[in-house]
């Protein structure tokens, strides 16, 4: 069987991570966990290990395990210092800096400054958890900081959905012999006295995660009403840092700063009311990070998403006073929680309540919509999981005081910024290269606010004199090697939410690096079935012939259709299967990337067109038209799993006053960079004139949006979750005709500008970063960010554009625009970031259409690669090009292509 493992080498006080794998009897290559840039910082026994080994087993056996042949130069990096110290950690309180679950906080070698990293170990106590990835973890703790390891972003599945782990095993028990046990199978023991029984601990029955979350809230509420007379500060208000530490105060019967199990059981009575669910020591299993079987101060902040900087300063900055000290200003990183207090006091009337509002809609009551709950007895705003989309001004008032007009003295205005850690990627973990040839490393970085980068070269500053640094950081070229500049080069982003790394190894070796396999691969749908591409040379790989018969039956691909194959849609699920809706065969294929082949049919509503795939929930969106014709008069239909090797079935939502809703179009918010997942999609009502808001996780029609007052009927939807905007391009009710653009606010639905000079078809950057609205021959070009929109400039192309993709700036960490022409050979290329213009010739013409029968580019779409591609592919008549970004000149043309009707990029690493 494969196994896998991971090889450390250490050279010149540089670590180099390697993960090697071997094979199994199936002839299946194991997954083995991706190495995290933090991951050399785990331990200093590492360090000390893999010198050893160097010294054992030398540099070149080592780089011969690797494939590449021994060095018999002087110069290499072992030679030229055998023996170095390996580095160590200066120990730092940390105070001011919080970090994410899965993180701890280490003093950097290099700057003296506190930092994030992955953690290294976690507690050994069993508390299950269903990762969002189907995997079981140990603890919560534990998922955490596998997420941080391994760059990808785990929550804990909803105790409901929990059959989603339920044929897991429980993930990372190294240190237990049942490695594969599973909470149904584990036992309860529950101790009284003494400490707690490592290992066998667990939640009980009823403790679901749901609960223990209420429960911990409860607690601290409970707590506060019951001991407030004693601990309170000025105006009887409290802040939340304030009540944790007082709670620690009065249960530490000690008084030696940490509460024991003994200590919490001893409260369960006195507080039976908040634990009904769960028990008092409950928060010892759960919140004991360091594993000394007590709750320090931080530990418990930590438990309530705290920091221990709050109790020396305010968590949050207050701006300056205005109007009496009615308007504050607060910053918190997303994921994190804040309390927003309301200094408004209430009248004495029992009723009396402390209303919050955004955008003029009232917050009470909508917290399962919004994300943001009120405590009605102190009137504060609590943000639990802090997301970009609730940056913004928040109004607290009391009615029954006169508080409800805008400039009351009884009003007050809280401004809520929400920061995003950075998030880097690199695009290849190891370079081997020979000496005095040329090395280049990419870089892509998104945050908020928009990060810094640098490169560093075994965590310090380059040495290479000849270094050069392109762009924002994107790209770092190594001219003219020599051995000693092998080492790890890490691109490091830093805002003010924090910092973030990924490094890059390269390797001076008398042997070049082997050629790398074709990763992206171009799928193109055409009038003849699919055909798949290699984007060097446009070579055909794969072909899936219309007239082919689909595995396991006698239907042909395409039908019975003289025709050809009519394609809806296209969507890229995972990289693991493209899922292809075929509108005149009311059917949407499944079609396999491993095996690249159709494997599975799953039968819709009459005319599907429309696909859209939600990665987080991963779904399948599915707009039937029900009818030939483009009517308001469609259904939605939604595939679960879609990425799992299962049976799938399209299912409808859920049913209003007992029938299907029927809409006109449906508007899934794409995929984004900043890594905010988006809870709702907007439906445009059958009534043309409202939209219907949908909650994607429960299939549910929400609330309808009401638009008549404004003569809109929505066209095209834009989503941002930079600012938390929604942009719906209008035409007018009676006309047709169009009728400016509305700018809604995601969270409320409110409508808060309406620009009736904004003609266009507007679309926005992936990173949110770019407001774009196209013209019949004008490009608007304006900013997003944290306050709203800024204009830039506008662009007199000279194009009727058919089709437009975003592709990542090589000048920054944005991104490009790329549009096909109606009736021009050209490509435009528009770098957003610098007003440049400039066009790439001899990309054949399209059919003269705007549109095919499905509303889609008729023979002109265009597909980019990623983050990291080269390639832009854009189609013709009978013909796709592609076009190469880096040189701005055309790579390659694929010929004879039958009618192309979409074109999507593939990765095929994992196969």
């Amino acid at each position: 069987m494969w196994r896998t493992g991971i090889v450390v080498i250490c050279i010149q006080g540089l670590i180099i991570l390697q993960t090697v794998s071997s094979h199994d009897g199936n002839g299946r290559k194991s997954k083995s966990r991706k190495i995290r840039p933090d991951d050399h910082h785990n331990s200093e026994l590492i360090h000390r290990r893999s010198y050893r080994q160097l010294e054992d087993r030398g540099y070149d056996k080592l780089l011969q395990e690797f494939g590449v042949p021994a060095s018999t130069s002087t110069d290499s990096p072992l030679a030229s210092n055998p023996s170095v110290d390996s580095p160590s950690f200066r120990t730092s309180d940390c105070s001011s800096l919080q970090c994410d679950h899965g993180r701890i906080c280490r003093q950097s070698t290099i700057t003296g400054n506190a930092e994030c990293i992955c953690r290294s170990h976690c507690p050994l106590h069993r508390n299950p958890v269903c990762g969002s990835n189907g995997n079981w973890y140990r603890n919560r703790c534990e998922l955490h900081r596998i997420s941080c390891l391994e760059g990808r972003a785990l929550h804990i599945v909803e105790d409901s959905h929990k059959d989603h782990c339920s044929h897991a095993p429980l993930h990372s028990l190294m240190h237990e012999q049942e490695t594969t046990m599973t909470p149904t199978t584990t036992t309860t023991t529950k101790t009284t006295q003494g400490s707690l029984a490592t290992g066998d601990s667990q939640m009980s029955d009823n403790c679901t995660t749901r609960n223990y979350g209420i429960f911990k809230e409860q607690l601290l509420m409970r707590f506060t009403d019951r001991f407030q007379s004693r601990i309170s500060g000025n105006n009887n208000q409290l802040d939340k840092s304030r009540m944790v530490q007082a709670l620690l105060m009065d249960f530490d019967v000690d008084k030696n700063g940490g509460l024991d199990q003994r200590e919490l059981v001893a409260r369960q009575a006195e507080f039976d009311e908040a634990s009904s669910q769960c028990d008092m020591d409950e928060l010892l299993r759960n919140e004991d990070l360091n594993a000394d079987e007590a709750l320090d101060l931080n530990e418990l902040l930590a438990a309530y998403g705290l920091t221990a900087a709050a109790l020396e300063e305010p968590a949050t900055t207050a701006a300056p006073a205005t109007d009496n000290n009615n308007h504050h200003s607060w910053t918190v990183v997303a994921g994190n929680s804040i309390e927003i207090p309301c200094g408004i006091h209430q009248t004495r009337s029992s009723s009396s309540t402390i209303t919050w509002e955004r955008n003029h809609v009232r917050l009470n009551g909508l917290a399962g919509e919004t994300g943001l709950a009120i405590n009605d007895r102190t009137g504060a705003l609590y943000v639990t999981h802090a997301q970009l989309i609730q940056a913004g001004n928040y109004s607290c008032f009391d009615e029954e005081a006169g508080g409800t007009s805008a400039d009351s003295p009884r009003r007050q205005t809280h401004s809520l910024r929400v920061l995003l850690r950075p998030e880097v990627e690199v695009e290849r973990r190891q370079h081997f290269e020979r000496p005095y040839g040329n090395a280049t490393l990419k870089c892509h970085a998104v945050g908020v606010p928009t990060p810094r980068v640098k490169w560093l070269k075994n965590e310090e500053t380059l040495e290479h004199t000849s270094a050069k640094v392109t762009g924002e950081g994107n790209k770092l070229t190594l001219p003219n090697l020599l051995y000693k500049d092998t080492g790890v080069y890490s691109c490091v982003a830093e805002n003010e939410a924090g910092s973030s790394s990924a490094i890059s190894s390269v390797f001076v070796v008398d042997q070049k690096d082997r050629e790398r396999p074709l990763r992206n691969l171009l799928v193109v749908f055409h009038a003849k079935g699919v055909t798949v591409y290699e984007p060097r040379h446009c070579r055909p790989k794969f072909y899936i012939g219309s007239n082919d018969k689909i595995p396991g039956g006698s239907e042909l691909i395409c039908g019975e259709n003289n025709h050809g194959c009519s394609w809806g849609s296209v969507a890229n699920v995972m990289d693991r299967y493209v899922y292809a809706s075929q509108p005149l065969l009311n059917r949407v294929l499944v079609i396999s990337l491993e095996q690249m082949m159709v494997v599975q049919v799953i039968n819709t509503d009459n005319v599907p067109v429309k696909l859209s795939y939600v990665p987080h929930l991963d779904q399948i969106w599915i707009l039937c038209w029900t009818s030939m014709d483009d009517l308001p008069s469609k259904t939605i239909q939604v595939v679960r799993d879609a990425s799992e090797k299962t049976l799938h079935t399209a299912i409808h939502l859920e049913p209003v006053d007992g029938r299907f809703q029927t809409v006109t179009d449906l508007f899934v918010p794409p995929v984004q960079e900043l890594a905010h997942q988006f809870a709702h999609a907007y439906a445009v009502c059958s009534s043309q004139k409202a939209l219907c808001k949908i909650d994607m996780k429960s299939l549910r029609f929400r609330k309808t949006v009401d638009l008549a007052a404004y003569g809109c009927r929505p066209q095209k939807i834009s989503y941002s979750s930079l600012a938390g905007l929604v942009f719906v391009d209008c035409n007018d009710l009676q006309r047709g005709t169009p009728k400016g653009q509305l700018i809604l606010d995601y969270l409320t639905d409110a409508v808060l500008h309406h620009d009736q000079t904004i003609n266009g078809v507007t679309h926005i950057s992936p990173d949110s970063r770019y407001w774009v609205n196209l013209g019949t021959d004008v490009i608007r070009v304006q900013g997003i960010t944290e306050n709203g929109l800024v204009y830039l400039y506008d662009v007199v192309s000279g194009f009727h554009i058919a089709d437009v993709t975003f592709h990542p700036s090589k000048s920054n960490h944005s991104h490009d625009l790329y549009a096909t022409a109606l009736t021009k050979d050209q490509l435009l290329h528009l770098e957003l970031g610098t007003n440049r213009l400039s066009t790439i010739s001899g990309i054949g013409f399209g059919t003269g259409h705007k549109t095919d029968a499905w509303g889609n580019a008729d023979s002109r779409f265009l597909a980019y690669t990623g983050i990291f591609g080269s390639y832009v592919a854009s189609a013709a008549k009978s013909s796709v090009f592609l076009s190469n970004t880096d040189t701005q000149t055309i790579n390659c043309i694929i010929g004879e292509v039958p009618q192309p009707q979409h074109g999507l990029w593939v990765d095929r690493s994992f196969h």
